[in-house]
């Protein structure tokens, strides 16, 4: 009697399309993390600015004489200045935990129609290249 052989292994088709199948499931992970990656790091700046905010807020409780005097006239203060007067007591780092800049980083403050004081942060960290959109 003649024994019929069996199939014990993949084609080399079946191989590739399972290759390609592995590489399209791995970029799509990738894809994925780097985007997960980089809201995360969005939301840390973020969290940074507020801070940075928070603390320009207290320095212009402190002198309202440096707020602006005329509705659209704007009045800033550096992050260099709020370190040196104590504001800030933390350093201000950026995702890989290095220093942003002090000189450059700065808080924008204008008034607005009704009194109202708006803050606006602009960060800048040289190591990671973020720096903060002005609108």
């Amino acid at each position: 009697m003649k024994s019929r052989k069996t199939n014990q292994g993949f084609t080399l088709i079946e191989l590739l399309a399972i290759l390609a199948l592995i590489g399209m499931l791995s970029s799509l992970v990738v894809l994925k993390v780097s985007d997960t990656l980089r809201k995360s790091n969005q939301v840390y700046y973020q969290k940074q600015e507020d801070f940075i905010a928070l603390a320009a807020k207290d320095y212009f409780s402190d002198y309202p004489s440096r707020l602006p005097k005329n509705i659209l006239e704007q009045g800033e203060v550096s992050v260099q200045t709020l370190k040196e007067e104590s504001y800030l007591t933390d350093e201000i780092l950026d995702v890989q935990k290095k220093p942003c800049s002090h000189e450059k980083s700065k808080v924008i403050v204008t008034l607005e129609e009704g009194k109202k004081y708006t803050y606006q942060t602009y960060l800048v960290c040289p190591f990671t290249q973020y720096q903060t959109k002005i609108e």
